[in-house]
């Protein structure tokens, strides 16, 4: 009897160990942790590796995952297959040896390219955990090289609410306050449309508050040169992060209950990011990271598309032309 009980005790913790442990994805050459690898679950859903290349095992309640990255092989696993808690992947060495060569002795001009803003709450879109958006930046300038020098992305810092004291329910306008976690990517130009991405060597990760409507991205470290028909500049929703700016492991679902039943909906998002809809050619695109299929689709406000209009972000950004 004392051995049964004994054996339950081990068979319970060894359980919640094992459901409330972590998952380390870690480089399979340099046994290096790697940080804000996608990872796919069922049904359209997923969560982020943190900076420390870990994953809460509270989020694996699926049989499978599939896990992507940037320079690495695309993996999917079986859950009871990891070993140790840990997740190896592959470099993948086609994308790590593409390189582009410039002198940089050259003298060079700087064009700004302003961004397209506005705070109007109610014109802005909310990007959900994973969702990513793509806008296109062209090349003018294709008899030289053109390094980027910065990417200038406008986001909606005010939202409105009505009095509640007010019997005339006065609007009020006020701050949102918010800090979350995104990630640039690069994507060539296939016919107008996002492409095959683009390697670079390190992860752009960066933080969006309620501190500016525009913020820039320093892109100069990182040696990204625009091709002679452009290139598309994707920015990813990693969800959010806490006071003490540690990223805060999210998927981009809830459930609520709602009359009696249980809905999925979509966990709200900061920020908002302001839509243009003047602009008569398609220049954003949209996808989900945590969708299998990944396709790029024409970009619309809330994902709905209103008659004739083009919707798009206008992103600004600054470009180093060499003489």
């Amino acid at each position: 009897m004392k051995n049964i009980i004994l054996l339950g005790i081990v068979f319970i913790f060894t359980n919640a160990s094992f459901s409330q442990g972590k998952i380390k994805i870690i480089d399979f050459d340099s046994k290096q942790p790697i940080p804000f690898v996608t990872v796919i679950l069922d049904d359209y859903n997923g969560v982020y590796s943190d900076e420390n290349g870990e994953i809460d095992r509270s989020f694996l309640i699926t049989e499978k995952i599939s896990l992507t990255c940037m320079g690495y092989d695309n993996l999917e696993i079986s859950v009871k297959d990891i070993l140790d808690n840990k997740i190896f992947l592959k470099q993948n060495t086609t994308l790590l040896n593409e390189v582009v060569l410039t002198n940089k002795e050259n003298k060079f001009k700087t064009k700004k390219f302003d961004e397209i803003k506005h705070n109007d709450f109610m014109e802005g879109h909310m990007l959900i955990i994973g969702g990513e958006i793509s806008c296109f930046i062209d090349n003018s300038f294709s008899k030289e090289n053109v390094q980027i020098r910065n990417i200038r992305i406008p986001v909606v810092t005010k939202t409105i609410s009505f009095s509640k004291e007010d019997e005339n329910k006065r609007q009020l306008v006020k701050k949102l306050e918010f800090t979350s976690k995104f990630k640039l990517s690069f994507y060539n130009n296939d016919n107008g449309r996002p492409g095959e991405p683009i390697y670079v060597q390190k992860n752009i990760i960066f933080n969006l508050s309620q501190e500016k409507n525009v913020f820039v991205v320093n892109l100069i470290d990182y040696d990204i040169y625009l091709p002679n028909n452009g290139l598309f500049v994707g920015i990813t929703n990693l969800g959010p992060v806490d006071e003490h700016d540690k990223f805060i492991q999210s998927e981009p679902f809830e459930m609520k209950e709602i009359n009696g039943k249980k809905i999925k909906i979509v966990k709200p998002t900061k920020p908002f990011f302001p839509v243009i809809k003047e602009v008569k050619r398609i220049n954003t695109f949209y996808k989900f990271s945590f969708d299998n299929e990944g396709k790029w689709e024409s970009f619309y406000k809330n994902g709905k598309k209103k008659e004739a209009e083009v919707h798009n972000i206008g992103i600004g950004y600054e470009l180093d032309v060499y003489e």
